[in-house]
């Protein structure tokens, strides 16, 4: 025990060491003392030699002065050693943060680029799904999906998901409004994390690690909902930051509102097309853009002959 606490205080590892070299001092002080008189009658000559001369005192004190010297080094050495530690724990949790933060960015670069690709809307969202359980605050995450929501039936829709066991993925097809917390973050439009399974829902699963729900708007009109399990653990973590799950959210409200504007762009363009009255699009300086094809039929012009 006494040999753990000297290894740990590195004061008092000087200290000794500087007792042990102080004690050379008075040790070959004695011996050459007792040479020059050339008579050594055992411990008595030692004795002796104390009592006469004030010299070997002095000398035979050098133990004590050498181990508070070499200790104030020690201390002076732990000290410097604390700051040291202090100051790359400071770096280092600042390389930490600034990796955290440019993963967290390049994702959402990601997930703004996906946005961009002419693909379906479920892969779309189930690729979108699989970046946001890439980010560093998600990293606890065991399963994750993505809720449409459902104007008719005012009901959560699943679209994309990520393991989800077959339990919980059956009673989670479709959510009525206020329905476990997918449907209370359906209904306040706010972030939902809990960790007692009571709250939680009605449905009994056998593990449980916490669970947050993000409503997805666009326009201020709620669209989805993202559902992610994760470790209660994380949400207490210093370097938990609920900003970037607002850039998640803004994200795929994002990928959304382009999808809903695309669908919008679809629907105008069939009913313009299938109308029968005649339609003329011209821009700001009157040049004629676009005409649907009962203005040909009406008018017996081509829109190669008006555009």
């Amino acid at each position: 025990m006494i040999f753990q606490e000297l290894r740990k205080r590195l004061a008092l590892q000087y200290a000794l060491t500087g007792f042990a070299i102080g004690c050379l001092f008075p040790v070959f002080a004695i011996l050459l003392e007792l040479i020059a008189r050339g008579n050594f009658n055992g411990w008595f000559s030692v004795v002796e030699l104390f009592s006469g001369s004030r010299i070997i005192w002095v000398v035979a004190s050098a133990p004590l002065v050498m181990g508070v010297v070499f200790y104030l080094l020690g201390r002076q050495k732990e000290a410097l050693l604390f700051v040291n530690q202090k100051l790359e724990s400071a770096v280092n949790e600042r390389v930490g943060k600034l990796d955290q933060a440019y993963k967290t960015q390049f994702i959402l670069n990601q997930l703004l680029q996906i946005s961009l690709q002419n693909l379906p809307l479920k892969e779309t969202l189930t690729q979108s799904l699989d970046l946001i359980l890439e980010l560093p605050i998600l990293s606890s995450a065991k399963q994750a999906g993505i809720f449409l929501y459902d104007r008719p039936t005012n009901s959560l829709k699943i679209v994309a998901e990520r393991y989800l066991d077959p339990n919980a993925g059956q009673f989670c097809r479709l959510v009525p409004d206020g329905y476990c917390r997918c449907g209370a973050a359906m209904r306040n439009n706010a972030i939902q994390f809990v960790t007692c399974q009571n709250e939680i829902s009605s449905i009994q699963r056998d593990q449980f690690h916490g669970n947050l729900y993000v409503p997805i708007e666009v326009d201020g009109q709620l669209e989805a909902v993202l559902a992610v399990y994760i470790d209660e653990n994380t949400v207490n973590d210093e370097a938990w930051n609920p900003l970037d799950l607002e850039s998640v959210a803004g994200d795929l409200a994002t990928i959304l509102k382009n999808r809903i504007n695309e669908e919008k762009l679809r629907l105008h363009s069939v009913i313009l097309n299938h109308i029968t009255n005649a339609v003329l699009l011209a821009d700001p300086q009157d040049r004629v853009v676009w005409v649907n094809p009962a203005y040909t039929e009406l008018t017996g012009y081509t829109p190669d002959e008006v555009i």
